[in-house]
């Protein structure tokens, strides 16, 4: 039988987790990454939503149109314009919009260095890329938070 002080306490509780707004059970993750990070998402059971953004994708974009380009600006030029239109500059417009999304994301979300994790588009926990862990600190912080607004 439930004691009244045990009641209040469970009530509490329930309540200080309903005003928590992030859902610490199966949050959103953003994992901003580069070609030099590995991220192990395998299990994504725990997560209502997976993104994986490589801060390197515009760096692969550009690196075929700078690839052995000569020295002299105007035959430079000529040559990356060839390859534009190789490519279809729809298609390279479109591959360039993409490339920079993980950055403004990034910049959106003010992350300022990788690895980082994101949670529900508001809580980032850097320098890990074990994702498990990184969902330990934030279901931790997300309990302390829930008692630390009392």
């Amino acid at each position: 039988m439930l004691t009244k002080t045990t009641a209040i306490f469970l009530a509490t509780l329930f309540f200080l987790y309903q005003s928590v707004q992030a859902d610490p059970v199966h949050p959103s993750l953003i994992i901003f990454t580069s070609n030099q990070f590995t991220f192990n998402a395998e299990d994504s059971s725990h997560f209502s939503d997976i993104k994986i953004l490589n801060l390197d994708a515009v760096k692969a974009v550009t690196q075929h149109l700078n690839h052995d380009l000569p020295l002299n600006e105007d035959a430079a030029l000529k040559l990356v314009k060839e390859r534009i239109d190789a490519i279809g500059p729809n298609t390279f417009n479109k591959q360039i919009l993409q490339a920079y999304q993980p950055l403004i994301r990034a910049m959106q979300l003010g992350v300022d260095r990788i690895p980082a994790v994101v949670f529900d588009n508001q809580f980032v926990i850097y320098g890990t890329t074990d994702i498990p862990l990184a969902l330990k600190r934030y279901r931790q912080w997300s309990v302390e938070r829930a008692f630390s607004d009392e």
